[in-house]
C-alpha cells in the first residue's frame, strides 16, 4: 500500500463517483479505477458497491475512510512540523543559567523576545549556579547557559557577552557605613561577612577575595551561603555585609542597601555560552537574536562620560572606572593622545598611571580608550578652569 492509494480511495469515497474523483486528483479515471481495485485486493475486502451510476462506501469502507482522512491530517501536520524544526521555528531548547543572570533584567527580555519571535520552540529553563550550568553544558544536558564563569576546557566553546557590572557593597539599612559618601575596602576591616563557598564559583570569588587582599582586607566570614538571594536576604537581617553585582538592586529586600566601594576595582561579566557543535536550528535562531539584541554591548568599547567639578583640588586624580590613576599636574593633552592610543594600560606607567588588576584586562581589551579625541575638549576645560575630570566608562 502506498500514500497515492489512501489519497486515491478518500477521493472516491468523498465523491461517490470515480469521474468526479478523477477529475479532482488530475488522473484518468481507468488508472483511478486499477488503484482502488488494487487496494481492495490488498485490504482483503470491498470498499465499494458499485452502483449503475457511482459508488457507495461498504461498512468496511465507511470506517477505513475515516481512518485515511485521520493519517493524511497527521501526516500533513507531521511534514509541516518538519519544516519549521528545519527552520529552527518549532522543538525545544534548553536554556541553562546562574541566578543572577536574572537581576539585571537581560535575560528575562531575551526569553520573552524568542517566546515572542518562535512561540513553538519549548523553552526549557534550568536555574542554577554558573559552575552548575557550565557542567550542564559540558554535558550537553543544556543547549545555551548564561554564567559569569565560563568552562575552560570545553572544545569549540561559543561566547557572546550580555553584560558588565561591578562588584558593590550590601549592608544592612541600619549600617553607619550607609550614610558615609565614600566607601573603601579598608573601612569593612571588622565587618562580619556573607559570602559564598569557593567551589561555587571559584574565578569570581578569587577576583574579589585578591583585590580585598591588595587593599590589605581578609574577609571575616560568618556565613557561607551558596545562594546570592539568600545572602541578601541574611544580609538585610543583620548576619553581616556582603559584595554583589549592581544589577541586584533590582531584587534586593528592602533593607539591604547596596554602596559603590571606591576601590573594589572589579567586574562580573554575563556571558551566553554554547557548544559549536550543537547544529540545533533553534539554537541558531536564539543566539541570532542575543547578538542583535545585546549588539550594542558585547565585545564593545565603552564610551567616555565626562563632568567636570568646579572648585575641586587641583590634584585631585582622574579616573577610568578605577583602572587610573594620575594628578592633574601630570595630565596633558599628549598624555591624553598617549592614552588614546595604547590598547594596553600597563604601557603608560611612565606618565604616572597605576596599571589595573590583571583581572581588569578582559574588561578593555577589546581595543584602545577612546580617550584620544577627546583630548582637544579636555585641554581646553583644564585651560580655563582648575577642575577635577572624571571620567567614567560605562557600557553602551
Amino acid at each position: 500500500m502506498e500514500l497515492r492509494h489512501l489519497r486515491y480511495f478518500v477521493a472516491v469515497g468523498e465523491e461517490e463517483h470515480f469521474g468526479r474523483a478523477a477529475e479532482r486528483l488530475h488522473v484518468v479515471q481507468p488508472a483511478l479505477t486499477r488503484q482502488i481495485r488494487q487496494l481492495e485486493d490488498e485490504i482483503g475486502c470491498a470498499l465499494f458497491e458499485r452502483l449503475t451510476r457511482g459508488v457507495r462506501l461498504t461498512e468496511a469502507g465507511k470506517s477505513f475512510l475515516e481512518e485515511a482522512r485521520r493519517l493524511l491530517v497527521d501526516l500533513g501536520r507531521s511534514v509541516d512540523r518538519t519544516r519549521l524544526i528545519a527552520q529552527g521555528k518549532v522543538g525545544r531548547l534548553r536554556v541553562g543559567f546562574s541566578d543572577t543572570a536574572t537581576y539585571s533584567g537581560e535575560l528575562p527580555s531575551i526569553l520573552h523576545n524568542f517566546r515572542a519571535r518562535c512561540p513553538d520552540v519549548r523553552l526549557e529553563l534550568f536555574p542554577s549556579s554558573s559552575v552548575v550550568a557550565g557542567e550542564q553544558l559540558r554535558r550537553q544536558e543544556v543547549d545555551v547557559a548564561f554564567v559569569y564563569v565560563a568552562p575552560t576546557d570545553l572544545p569549540d566553546l561559543k561566547t557572546h557577552t550580555i553584560s558588565v557590572e561591578r562588584w558593590v557593597l550590601a549592608l544592612p539599612h541600619t549600617h553607619p557605613l550607609v550614610k558615609r559618601k565614600r566607601v573603601k575596602l579598608r573601612d569593612l576591616k571588622e565587618e562580619p561577612f556573607v559570602w559564598f563557598p569557593r567551589p561555587v564559583a571559584s574565578p569570581l570569588h578569587d577576583r574579589v577575595l585578591a583585590a580585598c587582599h591588595a587593599a590589605g582586607l581578609t574577609l571575616n566570614i560568618v556565613q557561607e551561603v551558596n545562594n546570592p538571594t539568600t545572602m541578601l536576604s541574611l544580609v538585610a537581617g543583620g548576619i553581616g555585609v556582603t559584595f554583589t553585582i549592581t544589577s541586584a538592586e533590582k531584587t534586593k529586600p528592602d533593607r539591604a542597601v547596596l554602596r559603590e566601594v571606591d576601590d573594589l576595582r572589579v567586574t562580573a561579566e554575563l556571558s551566553a555560552i554554547w557548544r559549536g557543535d550543537n547544529k540545533l536550528l533553534a539554537l541558531q535562531k536564539f543566539i541570532e537574536m542575543v547578538r542583535q539584541q545585546c549588539t550594542g554591548i558585547a565585545h564593545s568599547l565603552r564610551r567616555v562620560c565626562l563632568d567636570t567639578l568646579y572648585g575641586a583640588d587641583p590634584n585631585a586624580q582622574l579616573s577610568c572606572d578605577g583602572a587610573y590613576s594620575l594628578t592633574l599636574g601630570e595630565l596633558s593633552a599628549n598624555t591624553l593622545l598617549d592614552l588614546g592610543r595604547h590598547p594596553r594600560p600597563a604601557k603608560t606607567l611612565s606618565l604616572g598611571l597605576r596599571p589595573p588588576e590583571p583581572s581588569m584586562y578582559a574588561f578593555y581589551n577589546h581595543g584602545p580608550l577612546e580617550l584620544g579625541k577627546y583630548a582637544k575638549h579636555l585641554k581646553q576645560r583644564l585651560a580655563s578652569r582648575r577642575g577635577c575630570i572624571n571620567a567614567l566608562l560605562v557600557k553602551v
